[in-house]
């Protein structure tokens, strides 16, 4: 019974994490939209590759990411550099620079695309500062015992199974919503929706220098 609660537990968190606005619920959409379901996924599979990287992270380093979380100076120092990626991350997203690559198509440049958009998946995420510190409450969470409830082995893995769950299913549906919406969409729309897109990681990107430069 306490397993079940585990399980519950992670997918209302993991809920919680898939209904978050930020860079990565628009991107998960544009994918689907730009692409199609079956090239989108794979900037949603480079999301949960570093997922995994992070649960594994801050399950098992947790005293000493407790640590480190709760001098400000350690992540303060994280923003600049995730800063600068995500404004080039947006800088390259524009439409005005990705033209001539669109005119090349084969095989060979599907496959990289895939590839591509896997990458960028996981280092978008990666580089999210705000995931360091879910995935360090989702451990939080699991390991400080409450209620006379303590987790074991069984308990973690159902718990962590609850969040990936909620997590995959609804990213699922953000990139197969995008690619069934993309039949009605005119070649404008495409383009304000990359623009649009774009904007919103250079956004994030300076949001992240100027509350650097602020402390």
């Amino acid at each position: 019974m306490n397993e079940m609660l585990f399980l519950a537990k992670g997918m209302m968190f993991g809920l919680g994490i898939s209904l978050m606005l930020g860079p990565l619920f628009f991107f998960m959409i544009q994918s689907g939209i730009e692409f199609g379901f079956r090239k989108g996924k794979y900037f949603a599979i480079g999301t949960w590759i570093s997922d995994l990287c992070f649960i594994l992270t801050t399950y098992f380093a947790f005293s000493y990411i407790e640590k480190w979380i709760k001098n400000e100076d350690s992540l303060h120092q994280i923003k600049p550099f995730a800063g600068i990626i995500l404004i080039i991350i947006g800088i390259f997203s524009l439409p005005f620079l990705k033209l001539k690559a669109r005119e090349n198509s084969s095989k060979s440049k599907w496959n990289f695309l895939n590839s591509n958009l896997l990458l960028k998946g996981f280092v978008i995420n990666t580089l999210n500062p705000n995931a360091l510190l879910i995935w360090f409450g989702a451990a939080a969470i699991l390991l400080q015992p409450k209620a006379g409830i303590e987790s074991n082995n069984q308990s973690s893995i159902l718990y962590y199974f609850g969040i990936q769950m909620m997590i995959i299913s609804t990213d699922i549906l953000k990139v197969y919503f995008g690619a069934k919406i993309k039949h009605v969409l005119t070649s404008n729309h495409m383009f304000y929706i990359r623009i649009i897109s774009a904007m919103i990681f250079l956004l994030f990107g300076i949001y992240l220098l100027v509350s650097y430069n602020s402390n």
